[in-house]
């Protein structure tokens, strides 16, 4: 399993790169997800509530928690969007780091391309384990 604890400091000064570019999609999401339950939920139990208990003003109560849940169901999807933008700007962050290596030889390139184009899940152990890669080309070029 991948751990963000275990990676050494040069995959690390990437990931901390990587962290800054998506900061404010993270936030945004974890902002609107943290409204979202709640509205939703509170709706949902206050309407049902509305309809068996009744009162006289049953529209207009009827009203704010159907306005409440869909601000709240507007808001949760707000956030899946930012989710899907983090995926996609991590991706495309990764692509071009990996494709603007000069000293990982171009056909590892295209192999680890290819692989995060395919598994975008494992993007980031597969990007580690090239920076490792690379890491490991360049203190040979070093040395030798």
């Amino acid at each position: 399993m991948f751990s963000v604890k275990n990676i050494p400091t040069f995959a690390k000064r990437e990931m901390d790169k990587l962290q800054e570019l998506l900061l404010p999609h993270i936030k945004k999401a974890s902002r609107y997800g943290i409204f979202a339950f709640p509205l939703v939920c509170i709706a949902i139990i206050n309407l049902i509530m509305l309809a068996f208990v009744g009162s006289d003003h049953i529209w207009e109560i009827g009203f704010v928690y159907a306005l409440m849940g869909a601000i709240g169901m507007a808001l949760l999807k707000e956030s899946r969007y930012q989710q899907k933008e983090i995926q996609k700007l991590s991706s495309e962050y990764i692509l071009t780091r990996i494709e603007s290596s000069h000293i990982v030889q171009s056909s590892v390139k295209e192999r680890y391309k290819k692989l995060i184009v395919s598994e975008p899940i494992r993007a980031l152990p597969l990007f580690v384990e090239f920076l490792e890669k690379e890491e490991e080309m360049s203190r040979r070029e070093r040395f030798a």
